[in-house]
């Protein structure tokens, strides 16, 4: 996923724009909900409303165009799809008794393995003292 966000950010301009109403700086927006908070009710801005929000849909066009061509969504999806099921497995584990001092060293290796791959900190605890009591087991076990 890292990869095609890097892509699709280098492929597309940045989704937001720079909106400049007369006597005001520029203030950045992202969406039609933002342009109409910034402009607000004032009447005096029509034309740049209007472009502002034409210029929106045209970079939410591209962006959509160039993330279906790398295949950010199905790729989102998927990735989503197997963290739910890698979920429901490690859910399914915790309730499901060991019957090995082997089968306890596995549940050790998948949390650990798990943490350390969505964890910030992998170093920081419990994983180094997960990681201690599944070699214990390992080298006990064998």
């Amino acid at each position: 996923m890292q990869e095609l966000e890097i892509e699709l950010a280098e492929r597309t301009d940045c989704l937001g724009m720079r909106v400049t109403l007369p006597g005001e700086g520029p203030v950045l927006v992202y969406s039609h909900e933002a342009l109409d908070r910034l402009v607000s009710d004032r009447t005096d801005v029509d034309e740049i409303r209007r472009k502002a929000a034409a210029e929106l849909d045209e970079r939410q066009a591209r962006f959509e165009a160039v993330a279906d061509d790398v295949e950010y969504f199905s790729t989102m999806k998927a990735e989503q799809a197997a963290f739910k099921q890698a979920e429901a497995l490690l859910d399914t584990m915790a309730t499901t008794q060991a019957a090995s001092l082997a089968g306890v060293a596995n549940k050790l290796e998948a949390v650990s393995r798990w943490g350390a791959a969505w964890d910030e900190h992998p170093k920081e605890f419990p994983w180094p003292q997960i990681r201690s009591a599944h070699q214990d087991l390992v080298r006990l076990a064998l």
